[in-house]
């Protein structure tokens, strides 16, 4: 196989704390990858050790290896220094992040658009912080793409993503203790990293069967699990008197029985062959964020723990009897537990209607249906023009914010918020539905189930394997009323590892029992240049979930010419919850409005 990697390495970013161990971590991985056979012409390092990393130096390093001539088989880009997450996407900060808006790496939209590259496996290896975006400056990064637009869609390729920790934490830079390495600050997911590449892990090394050398491989899903185990023991056995708190996080999407990161011999040595395995004693001094305190290390890794109770919901398995809990999951139960609660109406004469908890409207425009107030504010009724409507509804709040929400018939929507933010959206069939579900004991199970899922998306930590996908599908299909909003959550889902076939026949078959589908799913269909202009038909006429727009942009779909502003106007939660500023805009497209407001 060929493959090529680009390494890049960022010490200091104009306006944070210098960084210690992020262009090393970018040297270590260049002697890896040379060492594991790559072309030294198929290997780029960019780091700011001779000056500023620029996002145009690595776009224009990529090109060069995207060269179909070339015939590269596998992309490595490994990053190491500060992140951030801006409404649910990753950015890289390159030399100049927080002075220029386009100088940070928009990781999201790269990763879709590397589906669509020349290469067919691209692995994103990322060392830096998930931790949410910090004051206005930070906020106003936009990020740039580092793989090219393309005119149309073809194949897609597998695109594998590992990240030092989940969703708004950090990753950690550690400072040796021991004499030999007095000073040395060393990442600690990438010292994990290489230990396991190099062959630290035999368990997961496998027999690769097509006949190259060395025989053994380490596939990425193998990968990335052991990366989990791997992390929190180095916090504990290396003399880490801390509670620090890192689990490595990944979205794997290649084939699980064909794709491989690493090729080595098939019976290690013995002993250590990391590197850098003399560096045996760590204390915390410094950090690419400050790690978080209280949480257990002896307890399983959260998204372990997610997956595990997920399987035992859907009676897959019985969730093990953990030794302990961690804070984080208790805290998903209680959050699952209170959104799961009914609360009235639970029907409307017309089978369809918004209700809100935690939260009132000042306005409600919808340019299809007519709509009215029943309670002020908190319900209100909507008159469906058909059964296949796909209308909406702009809800605008008292800071002058706003939510898009779809109206399906027969389904009621719950808006659910926590002091002003819109933090929950789901749908039940109206009790005089004929897609009510009666059973009160069944209908208790599937809203907690739809709530816990939910609150593993808003954490990052919904990664379920292909097993659990499938019957999670299976079971929505079987329902009479699939619950659209766990369709949405399956349909992120699927497309995060790679079963995008599997998606669209999902999409096929709700089409034929006449469910109107969402935005965001048929989004996650759509290939660049294709079917985009239908999109817009297709209620809420733009992504629910915020890490959606990230999809839109890199598939060059586009909102009227007007709207085009507004993906950056949204405040930083899982959902689009526009800004005031993007309320103006989207009110004046929703032509002619039906407006039902009070004050």
């Amino acid at each position: 196989m060929i493959r090529a990697a680009v390494l890049i390495g960022v010490n200091r970013v104009r306006g944070l704390p210098a960084l210690n161990d992020a262009v090393r971590g970018a040297r270590r991985m260049h002697e890896w990858v040379l060492a594991q056979g790559f072309a030294p012409d198929h290997v780029v390092l960019i780091t700011d050790e001779s000056g500023p990393v620029a996002a145009s130096g690595v776009q224009v390093a990529i090109k060069r290896l995207l060269d179909p001539m070339a015939g590269i088989e596998q992309l490595l880009i490994y990053f190491a220094g500060h992140g951030l997450n801006i409404n649910y996407g990753e950015f890289w900060l390159l030399s100049q992040g927080l002075e220029w808006p386009t100088e940070s790496v928009d990781v999201a939209r790269s990763a879709v658009l590397a589906r669509y590259s020349s290469v067919p496996h691209v692995i994103f290896i990322s060392d830096a912080c998930r931790t949410a975006a910090a004051g206005v400056q930070q906020q106003l990064i936009t990020g740039s793409p580092i793989f090219p637009m393309v005119a149309s869609g073809g194949i897609e390729k597998a695109v594998d993503q590992f990240f030092a920790c989940t969703l708004g934490n950090p990753a950690l830079e550690v400072q040796a203790q021991d004499a030999a390495n007095a000073g040395t600050f060393v990442a600690l997911y990438t010292e994990a990293l290489l230990a396991v590449l190099d062959g630290d892990e035999p368990t997961i090394i496998e027999v690769a069967g097509d006949g190259e050398m060395p025989k053994g491989v380490i596939r990425p899903w193998p990968l990335k699990h052991v990366l989990r185990e791997r992390v929190g023991k180095l916090l504990v056995e290396r003399g880490l008197h801390t509670r620090a708190f890192q689990t490595p996080d990944a979205r794997i999407s290649s084939d699980p029985q064909l794709a491989w990161i690493a090729r080595l011999a098939l019976t290690p040595p013995p002993g250590p062959v990391s590197r850098n395995s003399d560096v045996l004693n760590f204390s915390v001094r410094a950090t690419r964020n400050f790690g978080r305190v209280g949480s257990d290390q002896s307890a399983p890794s959260l998204p372990n723990w997610a997956d595990a109770t997920l399987d035992t919901l859907l009676g897959r398995r019985r969730l093990p009897a953990f030794s302990a809990n961690p804070s984080e999951a208790k805290e998903i139960v209680k959050q699952a537990q209170r959104q799961s609660e009914e609360f009235a109406p639970l029907c409307f004469d017309t089978r369809c209607g918004i209700k809100l908890r935690g939260g009132k409207a000042m306005e409600a425009i919808c340019p299809g249906a007519h709509v009215e107030w029943v309670v002020e504010g908190e319900i209100l009724r909507a008159f469906p023009q058909s059964p296949q409507a796909n209308d909406r509804v702009l809800l605008i709040f008292e800071d002058g914010s706003g939510v898009m929400v779809p109206l399906l018939p027969e389904f009621i929507a719950e808006l659910s918020f926590d002091n002003g933010q819109w933090v929950g959206l789901a749908y039940e069939a109206s009790e005089n539905s004929q897609l009510h579900e009666s059973d009160l004991a069944k209908r208790v199970q599937d809203r907690y189930l739809r709530e816990f899922v939910a609150a593993a998306v808003e954490r990052g930590i919904f990664q379920p394997n292909r097993g659990t996908l499938t019957a999670l599908s299976a079971r929505l299909l079987k329902a009479p009323a699939p619950d659209p909003m766990l369709l949405l959550y399956l349909a992120y889902a699927l497309d995060d590892v790679g079963m995008v076939g599997q998606l669209r026949d999902l999409l096929i078959a709700l089409r034929a029992s006449g469910i109107p589908l969402l935005f965001d799913m048929a989004l996650l269909v759509s290939r660049p240049g294709e079917g985009l202009d239908e999109l817009s038909a297709i209620s809420p006429g733009m992504p629910l979930l915020a890490r959606g727009w990230a999809g839109l942009a890199a598939r060059g779909g586009k909102l009227s010419e007007e709207l085009s502003n507004i993906s950056r106007m949204r405040h930083p939660t899982m959902w689009s919850h526009f800004t005031s500023e993007a309320v103006h805009i989207i009110r004046q497209q929703l032509r002619p409005p039906e407006v039902h407001h009070y004050a």
